[in-house]
């Protein structure tokens, strides 16, 4: 199957849509929001430069109209760059019956790499990312040192979990490093203290290796492991 390109931009529409532009409560008279393609209320109109009010409706349509057209003048990878952290793996969600076998690996491992926390995203749940990591095609997914390294992983595997105050305990990013995993309890400790775990288990429950980013990150499918997990 072909990435249908048309189909993405269609549904990247519907993304921009779904989610009303709001100043964040929380922070008021600053001018925050939380938005699939933006997270300021204010915006410039590209060809007047006039100061563009997103929350009013007449701000609202220019700017609307604006990002309807370059949705329209965009490739995949462009469509993936609009697209705001907290949202990526939504995006994904969405998508990913329209990509390629190599688009859904490569858009699958930027947007969980890319949001910062997926194993939280209150719009994707942590079994269907499970099932998104298994749907995917390894070769695609994993550089092919990542792929190697991966495909000589032991039968049986002890792996850590840091997790920092805040963060979800049972997420599926784990490691078979245990100082890497300690750097992850630590970095949002803030006079609050982490959790290192850990697990020995069966591999066949590793869905990948992502080392891209020097994290020596394993994906696991830890509703299949939350019998073995303890504290260290």
């Amino acid at each position: 199957m072909k990435t249908n390109l048309e189909e993405i931009r269609h549904t990247t529409k519907l993304l921009f849509n779904a989610v009303p532009i709001e100043e964040n409560k929380a922070l008021p008279g600053l001018g925050i929001c939380s938005h699939p393609f933006t997270t300021s209320t204010i915006s410039m109109n590209p060809q007047t430069g006039e100061v563009l009010d997103l929350t009013t409706p007449d701000g609202y349509k220019v700017y609307r109209k604006f990002m309807m057209e370059l949705i329209d003048r965009s490739d995949v990878g462009h469509l993936y760059l609009l697209i705001n952290r907290p949202y990526k793996m939504t995006w994904f969600k969405l998508c990913r019956e329209y990509m390629s076998e190599k688009d859904y690996a490569k858009y699958l491992k930027q947007c969980w790499l890319d949001e910062e926390d997926p194993n939280q995203d209150i719009n994707v749940s942590r079994k269907e990312a499970i099932n998104f990591f298994r749907s995917a095609s390894k070769k695609h997914l994993m550089e092919p040192a990542d792929l190697e390294y991966y495909n000589n992983l032991p039968d049986t595997i002890t792996i850590y979990r840091g997790v920092s105050p805040g963060r979800e305990r049972y997420g599926l990013s784990w490691t078979d490093n245990r100082e890497k995993a300690e750097w992850f309890k630590s970095r949002y400790e803030n006079g609050k203290p982490g959790v290192l775990l850990t697990a020995t288990v069966s591999r066949k429950y590793v869905l990948c290796y992502i080392d891209d980013r020097n994290e020596k990150e394993l994906v696991v499918d830890v509703f299949k492991i939350t019998d073995k997990i303890q504290e260290v």
